[in-house]
């Protein structure tokens, strides 16, 4: 008879494995030695230090480390997990196609419309009644800023280009070829 000290050990391995013949002896060897280690003991905790403390923990996790081909298998819950993963591929290939075909369409639309391509997505958006006027104004500032930026950038450049040009125009200048250091009038 099973001591209950090891009982939990043993319930484990029978509900969830399907043990082959040769590690079902190997099992009730283990299990034997459990027991005798068990009917030593004066309660759980005492028999669960000495176990901890002997060479049959590791045995034990042997064991389980061998049996793991072995686990027993859900065919129910095997089934729901491989409807889902197909599910999930499913959604992922949709989305793709529809990403494509979105990118493709606006890049071939681009490409065939005389308009620039920014301000055409803007059309669609400004056809819709109530929101349309306020997108355009989104859009409109959006431009401003863009515009305001370009601009700032050309201002800084031409003040920095003026800036080097004052700055030439005051160095005193220096011969900086050789040939020309070469030559000399004697």
């Amino acid at each position: 008879m099973p001591h209950p000290y090891s009982a939990t050990r043993r319930t484990l391995l029978t509900d969830y494995y399907d043990l082959p013949a040769h590690e079902q002896a190997n099992a009730e060897t283990l299990f034997a030695q459990m027991d005798a280690l068990a009917n030593e003991c004066a309660d759980q905790g005492e028999f669960e230090k000495r176990l901890a403390a002997s060479p049959l923990t590791g045995k034990y996790t042997d064991l389980l480390t061998r049996l793991a081909p072995y686990a027993k298998k859900d065919a129910a819950h095997e089934a729901q997990l491989k409807r889902e993963q197909a599910a999930g591929r499913r959604q992922t290939i949709l989305d793709n196609a529809r990403r494509k075909t979105r990118s493709t369409v606006l890049h071939e639309l681009n490409n065939k419309l005389p308009i620039d391509g920014y301000k055409w997505g803007q059309a669609w958006y400004y056809a819709i009644p109530v929101i349309g006027p306020i997108l355009k104004d989104i859009f409109g500032t959006i431009d401003q800023a863009k515009s305001l930026q370009h601009m700032g950038r050309n201002l800084f450049s031409r003040q920095t280009e003026s800036k080097e040009s004052e700055a030439s125009e005051m160095r005193p200048h220096v011969k900086s070829s050789s040939s020309e250091i070469g030559t000399s009038d004697s």
